[in-house]
């Protein structure tokens, strides 16, 4: 199981086929059933702090940003206005779009890939959202080659009962490169907290010691690539 803290993340899992919420602060759904999760917000900082990596569940409700926006309660009046970012792992660019504008509702969310929620301090700025969804037992993950620049960067959302506790079980479970020859892949982690990255390598102590988050999508880069893999779950 994943580690998380009780201060950074509650959970509510719900089943949808009898719509009962289970309150458990260490609650894993089941492949077959919807759930409901409490996600912290930090709100935007100097620098990196308040960079939300969010995981996504890989079927959820959000057909676009402005849906994904106006569902979880982020701002959309235009002081306060909360940005998603998405990142193309194949052409390295980013794309970010305000919640409550035309850009946000022309935005599609990609199953399997996590978003950066940018909340600025406004009145009302929500300090925690309640993300929906289910997951997808049959979703394949496609790891590019890593490139130049941003190119072959994915956004990874760990799936919400994931099997994997670290960094070390997604490098294995995804066959990604563990080195030296290709370079190996990394995994990202970024605290929203402290806006301070963490990067280990596949392959090393330093990926073992790397707790995943839960909520949190982390960032896999494999110069090995292209790798394709099922995520694992419960």
């Amino acid at each position: 199981m994943l580690t998380r803290s009780t201060s950074q993340v509650r959970i509510l899992v719900a089943v949808c086929a009898l719509l009962v919420l289970a309150c458990a602060g260490l609650a894993i759904a089941a492949s077959n059933m919807g759930f409901k999760v409490v996600k912290p917000i930090v709100i935007a900082g100097s620098g990196s702090i308040g960079d939300n990596w969010t995981a996504l569940p890989f079927k959820n409700p959000y057909a676009n940003v402005g849906v994904f926006c106006n569902k979880v309660g982020l701002i959309t009046a235009v002081l306060g206005r909360a940005s998603i970012t998405v990142l193309n792992e194949n052409t390295g660019g980013f794309q970010t779009v305000s919640c409550g504008t035309s850009q946000a509702d022309a935005l599609t969310l990609i199953a399997g890939k996590g978003i950066k929620i940018r909340q600025p301090p406004a009145t009302g700025a929500p300090t925690n959202i309640i993300i929906a969804g289910s997951h997808d037992n049959n979703l394949q993950i496609v790891i590019p080659k890593a490139g130049s620049g941003q190119i072959g960067n994915f956004w990874f959302s760990v799936p919400y009962h994931t099997t994997y506790t670290t960094a070390a079980d997604l490098c294995q479970n995804g066959n990604l490169s563990p080195g030296p020859v290709p370079a190996a892949a990394s995994i990202t982690r970024l605290n929203a907290s402290t806006g301070a990255l963490v990067t280990a390598n596949c392959g090393s102590a330093q990926a073992s010691a790397l707790m995943l988050q839960f909520g949190e999508f982390v960032q896999i880069r494999d110069p090995g690539g292209p790798k394709t893999f099922t995520p694992s779950h419960y």
